[in-house]
């Protein structure tokens, strides 16, 4: 075997291509970490049975582990990874840091291959600049910002002072003056908040979401000072457009409604055709005239766009709206909170968003003809503590979901359909060794991202280590198959919520599970590990508790 081991070290590589800068723009978008990963196998036989793992020592990646069937003799199998980011790592970044991501290939425990990559990892709200992914840009243009909404009621003021059309909401009609003094509206209104500029080199790695907090602090790039007039121009629906070279910073809109076919192009050319007299199809302005050392006019600042341009002083523009029909959308917002940062999306931040419709919640009936599972339930109502569903004990009878609540863990079941099991990591570990059981969920809230997105990834996370996890679901599934041989009933269910209750005689402290979901458990995709599905029963309330709860408190 020794011998063996030898020959696959010998045969197998690891060669790829990794991002030299991510940030958490780069996890909102989805973009992979690696634009090619390969697994070489330079020998003269197929090797099976083999795991690839991506691990970083800080936390930057999610739990990365991927089965890998065969890589057949003298061959490259390319490995598909999506998205490994992890979304904590990136919402609580504030200092650019260099890291290292090392790609290890296992049959068992033996690493027969590895290779390493270094990158650099952004603070949040910073752009890769533009030497990076330029249309990444128009994630930073955040329409719903409330400081949007308060410009826009200065726009309307001064339309109003200019005897024009103060209706403002998108492109009404063909009339290319009337947003045209919408625009340079929106651009005296930027001008009278005084903003100071401050100095950012764009050709390296950069802020670029100071546009939240322009209004109080006054105080901006220019960077940062055209995506958020770019932000207004959006809100006020009109299609924005951002040209951008190595020291300026330009900002455009549509005059009409339409858009350019590409979401960035380096066609200035074709832009200033586009900008001329007698086509006049988008109109721009110099972003270096809106600062508080600058004195120009609308039409001035058009101008200076116009002589920057034919100097060529801008390299490539971003058509935003084209972006956004390609996927590229807003980012949220960051925010601190007691424990630390959250994560706000677009509703959360929309002062003028309405709320949701309370969720109307199916009404679990425990009446009807009942089933040989509901029979065996009901013989169990002894209600004494030692039935599981009055007094229920998680020590070797069950394994404890990562959950950030209820309802999004059954609604990732029933989307993906089956769940494989994953041990805990090092957040989960840590609150099992406090011993939390019950109510956990209370301390997971900051990790509701990275739960849906192991959710849909199909990794449902638990509290246990590898081999205990291994040891609970193997012991389940023998005991709902002896179980269900013996009575035809099966006993396999996930519990919903539950119940914290105290005796009246002793006030001894109990959890009892309030909705029972029927599941399956089985071996994974592939053979390893388990994975967890529901079946097509119904949930039901936990009529024991019921029972319990009426006889004892009425």
């Amino acid at each position: 075997m020794a011998q063996k081991t030898k020959k696959w070290e010998e045969w197998l590589s690891i060669v790829g291509e990794a991002a030299k800068v991510v940030s958490y723009a780069d996890y909102f978008s989805c973009r992979p970490l690696f634009s090619s990963l390969q697994v070489k196998n330079a020998g003269d036989e197929g090797i099976e049975g083999l795991t690839l793992v991506v691990v970083n020592d800080n936390g930057m990646l999610i739990p990365c582990e991927k089965q890998l069937h065969e890589i057949p003799f003298e061959s490259a199998v390319e490995i598909e990874l999506g998205n490994v980011l992890s979304p904590l790592y990136f919402a609580s970044a504030d200092e650019v840091r260099t890291e290292r991501v090392e790609v290890l290939l296992r049959k068992e425990k033996k690493v027969l291959a590895s290779a390493e990559f270094t990158l650099v990892t952004l603070p949040f709200d910073f752009w890769q600049g533009v030497g990076g992914n330029v249309e990444q840009l128009a994630a930073f243009v955040r329409p719903r910002l409330a400081d949007c909404v308060k410009l826009q009621e200065d726009v309307l003021e001064q339309l109003k002072k200019w005897n024009a059309e103060s209706e403002l909401g998108g492109y009404i009609g063909n009339d290319k003056n009337a947003v045209r003094k919408a625009i340079a509206a929106l651009y005296a209104s930027l001008r009278k908040l005084g903003v100071s500029k401050k100095e950012a080199d764009i050709t390296r790695p950069v802020s670029a979401g100071a546009g939240v907090k322009i209004l109080s602090t006054r105080q901006a790039s220019a960077l940062e000072m055209g995506l958020f007039a770019c932000a207004c121009l959006e809100h006020m629906g009109f299609h924005a457009v951002l040209a951008v070279g190595e020291k300026e910073i330009a900002c455009g809109v549509w005059l009409f409604e339409s858009c350019f076919l590409d979401t960035v192009s380096d066609d200035t050319a074709r832009l200033a055709a586009y900008c001329s007299d007698g086509i006049n199809n988008v109109s721009f302005f110099d972003v270096e005239d809106l600062f508080s050392d600058k004195n120009a006019a609308y039409a001035t600042s058009e101008a200076h766009f116009k002589d920057k341009l034919a100097a060529g002083y801008y390299e490539r523009y971003i058509d935003v709206h084209r972006c956004r029909i390609s996927g590229v959308k807003p980012l949220p917002l960051r925010a601190r909170n007691l424990k630390g940062y959250e994560i706000l999306s677009e509703e959360d931040v929309a002062p003028d968003a309405a709320p949701l419709d309370l969720t109307a919640r199916r009404k679990l009936s425990i009446d009807g003809e009942q089933t040989k599972d509901k029979q065996w339930e009901r013989r169990l109502l002894d209600l004494s503590m030692k039935n599981a569903l009055l007094h229920f004990s998680s020590a070797k009878s069950a394994v404890h979901l990562l959950s950030a609540d209820a309802d999004s863990t059954l609604d990732a079941l029933t989307k993906e359909g089956e769940l494989a099991f994953a041990p805990a990591n090092a957040e989960a570990m840590a609150i099992a060794k406090r011993g939390v059981k019950f109510g956990a969920s209370a301390e997971v809230k900051a990790m509701r991202e990275l739960i849906a997105l192991e959710n849909r990834s199909g990794i449902l996370r638990t509290y246990l280590d590898e081999q205990t996890l291994a040891e609970t679901v193997t012991r389940l599934i023998r005991k709902n198959k002896e179980t269900y041989e013996e009575s035809g009933a099966k006993i396999l269910y996930l519990a919903l919520g539950f119940l914290k209750w105290y005796t009246r005689e002793d006030g001894a402290q109990h959890f009892a599970p309030l909705v029972l979901q029927p599941v399956l458990l089985k071996k994974s995709k592939g053979g390893a590990g388990y994975a967890v599905s529901l079946t097509d029963e119904e949930p039901s309330v936990n009529s024991t508790l019921l029972e319990y709860l009426k006889q004892e408190f009425n």
